[in-house]
């Protein structure tokens, strides 16, 4: 089972500057801008791909309902 410690949040290497009352908040909302824009991008990567299998896997049923067709 993963502890919260064992989760990284933020890549290593990368650090928020400390400010009066915790971190740089600038900082905070641009980092997650970010992560939040390659996660859709990945998420709109990911249905494209999905769409594409369908289409795939669409083609196949297809040819293999042609093919016990011409079997039969």
């Amino acid at each position: 089972m993963t502890t919260d410690e064992d989760v990284e949040l933020v890549p290593p290497g990368f650090r928020f500057d400390m400010v009066w009352r915790g971190y740089d908040r600038r900082q905070v909302n641009e980092f997650l801008d970010i992560e939040v824009r390659t996660i859709a991008m990945d998420r709109d990567a990911a249905v494209d791909m999905v769409a594409d299998l369908a289409g795939q896997i669409e083609a196949s049923r297809s040819e293999l309902d042609a093919l016990r067709t011409r079997l039969d």
